[in-house]
């Protein structure tokens, strides 16, 4: 089991990695957003729709996905979408906090449309690299990812090594608030070390990886959330050894529309 998880994390980061680095912005948003629409099959699925409702909700990410690279949207929109999400993943941690209250199947299904769009608009506007970003598009996303994954890999060894007070034990047992110390301090050291390729002060992109890093505990524990509220192990069975795509997609999801967020106040997307 732990070799084809390791085997799927392998070729899964190198389809993104490559995506990101290798394709221009139109062609990599179709590739991270195939992800995002199987997230949104998921999502539909744990809100508790059929197949007919699976693909309401599916359909309704493509709609805007399509939207954005055939007809464009104007910026204030994607800013529009950005803070609802941001929003909206307070609106998480809170139902993680009063778990096991549940919101309706409609309003679940709203909000998942909602949060992988603005994931997907937040990845297409840093790959596109605007304003003092521009033509460091690739790089400003790699950022971001690495930022996350940095954090999940911090947060994963302290929690095995110092884990002791359960963060949510009611909706995600395994996690400690010592995993998050950890996944917070190497999200900070990644923040700090790649600074120099967004030409701003270190402190910025600690700031921007620490919001990130905690953002991403959210996601994490709202994708558990609705699991458990489905009665679901795993949000799917594309990803071999890790279940679906939302499953290993939390955190990003939950993050990228911050990164893009802390770097427009830091005047690196404008």
């Amino acid at each position: 089991m732990l070799g084809k998880r390791i085997a799927t994390a392998v070729v899964l980061g190198l389809v993104i990695v490559g995506a990101v680095l290798v394709l221009d912005t139109w062609l990599a948003a179709l590739v991270l957003g195939f992800f995002w629409l199987v997230g949104a099959w998921e999502w539909g699925g744990l809100a508790g729709f059929g197949t007919s409702g699976r693909l309401a909700v599916a359909a309704a990410f493509a709609a805007i996905v399509f939207a954005v690279l055939f007809a464009g949207v104007p910026a204030r929109v994607i800013d529009t979408v950005l803070f609802a999400a941001a929003g909206l993943w307070v609106a998480a941690f809170v139902a993680v906090l009063r778990y096991p209250p549940r919101f309706p199947p409609l309003l679940i299904a709203a909000f998942g449309i909602v949060l992988l769009a603005a994931a997907w608009l937040a990845f297409y506007r840093g790959h596109l690299g605007v304003g003092a970003a521009a033509g460091r598009g690739p790089a400003l996303i790699l950022v971001g990812l690495v930022i996350v994954w940095c954090a999940d890999i911090g947060a994963y060894f302290a929690g095995r090594r110092f884990g002791r007070a359960k963060l949510a034990p009611r909706v995600s047992p395994g996690k400690t608030w010592e995993g998050v110390a950890g996944g917070v301090a190497l999200a900070i050291a990644a923040g700090f070390a790649a600074a120099w390729l967004v030409d701003r002060p270190p402190l910025t992109l600690a700031l921007v990886a620490a919001a990130m890093a905690l953002i991403s505990v959210v996601g994490d524990l709202s994708v558990s959330l609705l699991k458990r509220w489905a009665g679901w192990k795993d949000s799917g069975v594309l990803l071999p050894g890790h279940g679906g795509v939302l499953d290993r997609f939390d955190g990003v999801t939950a993050a990228l529309p911050f990164f893009a967020l802390g770097l427009q106040f830091a005047h690196v997307l404008d």
